[in-house]
């Protein structure tokens, strides 16, 4: 395989992404995914089943009849009663199947009791906006009434207005099941993570630049709701179930201030990235490198860090050494960086980079120390071998998957390939077509049991 030249590596794939991006923007308006089709088909089969039952009814009815005069049912009769039995039997079986169908496709179905907890969270958020709005109200001529109804109204809309059109617009569009295959994709990569009972709800996000602070829901934010976007979720799943797990154990290091220091939002992105990384492997980096962070930006250059540190925490191989691993990922990420920070005329700005380098030793110890185990550079290099064989259908289809594969093996390869210079084209459908086999044959795995008390990612 083939490296981009560092100095246009970023630059090549992001103008590539939204070159795709702005291709696909309205497509999905064409498909739109509708339910009344299987509704309907559900209502011709009662339908049909009614029919038979009116005709069953008064053939039954003229046997009666006969009986009761003192007949003896003909043979043909009592055949063509069985039959219509049979036919409803099995009429009643094919709508038992279609009902079932449907409500495995409606994720409202499926959300049950998260739909309480989730509305009953906003709820409480609501209620004690509305106290404070109730304060205000006793004392409008107040000489501060004004700032403090500014403030509530901005909280309004941060904690709940936003949010909740942000989660309800999520909830319909997978409800609808609109580029719902994606968002299958990311539940069966939360699977992969993850091994607990319950897993959060994957939804596709609108408001790329907001953190829901929802728990139990992940979104897959807007544009990217490609393949090229999926390992970006596993950065959601920090903030929505594992970092409750490890914020007071991570701010020890830093002494009395430390919960202040771990409670920085640039700090919390880092540790997300390098959470995501930790699982993931360099499918993470490489999709948030070039995708997500952007040059102009001073805070990304920390998550980078971030991201390249918890890379070479997960390689014990030297960093000088001949073969490639997470170091030779890494060091080319950064040169990658570097590159693209100085085409954009921007400083790095490393101020913090030692909190960043502390925070991140620390989460890779407990992580270990808590056997979740990372994505390793066995592993990336056996994705490496999916890689080579993603510039052809044929092949793709040719990829031998067993059960130690999961979906971070597909994501990985198809990143890998992606980043190859000598690729000719968009290997998008390529790309789907090697997720969904694995998520298949994942589909046919019986259960995992969760790894004792500390696995509740």
């Amino acid at each position: 395989m083939r490296q981009h030249p560092a100095e246009t590596l970023l630059l090549s794939i992001r103008a590539e992404t939204l070159r795709l991006n702005l291709k696909r923007a309205h497509a999905a308006f064409k498909d739109l995914p509708s339910l009344l089709g299987q509704f309907k088909d559900f209502g011709d089969c009662l339908s049909n089943m009614h029919e038979s039952a009116v005709k069953l009814s008064d053939k039954v009815a003229d046997l009666r009849r006969g009986v009761v005069r003192g007949e003896v049912p003909r043979k043909e009769d009592v055949k063509d009663v069985h039959e219509r039995l049979e036919d409803m039997a099995e009429g009643l079986a094919n709508a038992k199947a279609k009902l079932t169908e449907l409500g495995r496709k409606s994720f409202l179905v499926q959300m049950r009791a998260e739909g309480e907890t989730t509305w009953q969270s906003l709820n409480n958020r609501a209620a004690e906006l509305q106290g404070n709005v109730e304060e205000i109200e006793k004392d409008l001529s107040g000489p501060n009434a004004w700032q403090a109804l500014s403030k509530a109204e901005a909280e309004a809309n941060d904690d709940v207005f936003n949010e909740s059109i942000e989660l309800l617009g999520g909830i319909a569009l997978r409800d609808a099941r609109l580029d719902a295959d994606i968002c299958e994709l990311a539940d069966a990569l939360i699977r992969s993570i993850s091994k607990s009972r319950t897993h959060p709800n994957v939804i596709p996000g609108g408001i790329s630049s907001m953190m829901m602070r929802i728990d139990r829901f992940i979104r897959l934010r807007y544009p990217e709701w490609t393949i090229w976007g999926l390992p970006l979720a596993a950065h959601e799943l920090w903030r929505v179930s594992a970092r409750a797990q490890f914020d007071n154990l991570l701010a020890k290091p830093f002494g009395p201030d430390g919960s202040k220091v771990i409670e920085d939002p640039t700090i919390q992105q880092c540790l997300g990235d390098a959470f995501a990384t930790y699982f993931m492997g360099p499918a993470y980096a490489l999709a948030a490198v070039t995708l997500l962070f952007d040059p102009t930006r001073a805070q990304d250059d920390l998550r980078v860090r971030a991201t390249e540190s918890m890379l070479r925490h997960m390689d014990p191989t030297k960093p000088d050494a001949f073969s490639d691993s997470y170091q030779t990922v890494a060091d080319n990420l950064a040169s990658a960086w570097k590159a693209a920070k100085h085409q954009a005329g921007m400083p790095i700005d490393l101020s913090k980079a030692e909190v960043v380098e502390t925070a991140v030793a620390t989460l890779f110890m407990r992580l270990t120390m808590f056997s979740y185990p990372y994505f390793t550079v066995a592993e990336w290099k056996s994705a490496r071998n999916w890689a080579e064989k993603l510039h052809s259908d044929a092949a793709v289809d040719g990829i031998e998957i067993s059960d130690k594969h999961d979906l971070r093996h597909a994501l990985n390869a198809v990143w890998l390939a992606r980043l190859d210079a000598a690729r000719t084209g968009d290997i998008s459908k390529r790309a789907h077509r090697l997720a969904h086999r694995v998520k298949a044959e994942m589909d046919q795995r019986p259960a995992e049991k969760p790894r004792g008390q500390t696995r509740g990612l």
